[in-house]
């Protein structure tokens, strides 16, 4: 018989950490940044004063984590982009009309003055 399932799930790390995020306690397999990086953060207060953050780190939450910064930084680049190419279409039509406009005056300007 397996007894294995289930131990994925039980792969977790926490950090603990003063205000000014020196370590105080860490359990767990995984690496610091990985775990302020990607692991969830709690802060501990007592009597609105925080103390500590308190990180728990896993895989589904790092998956998570990992989700949406990858949905966050795409939307910005996309954002971006499509900002330079409405800018750049903007300016391209704007000289578009001014050029037709101008032509349009120029030519009436010329039958009024013969």
């Amino acid at each position: 018989m397996n007894t294995d399932i289930g131990k994925k799930h039980e792969e977790f790390s926490i950090l603990l950490t003063s205000p000014e995020r020196k370590r105080l306690y860490m359990t767990g397999d995984a690496g610091y940044e990985s775990i302020v990086g990607l692991g969830i953060r709690s802060k501990v207060q007592i009597d609105g004063k925080t103390i500590a953050f308190l990180y728990y780190f896993d895989r589904e939450g790092s998956n998570m984590s990992k989700l949406r910064l990858g949905i966050t930084s795409s939307v910005t680049t996309l954002l971006l982009i499509s900002a330079v190419v409405f800018v750049l279409l903007s300016l391209l039509v704007a000289f578009w009309l001014s050029k037709r406009l101008t032509h349009r005056c120029s030519c009436l300007f010329r039958r009024l003055t013969v």
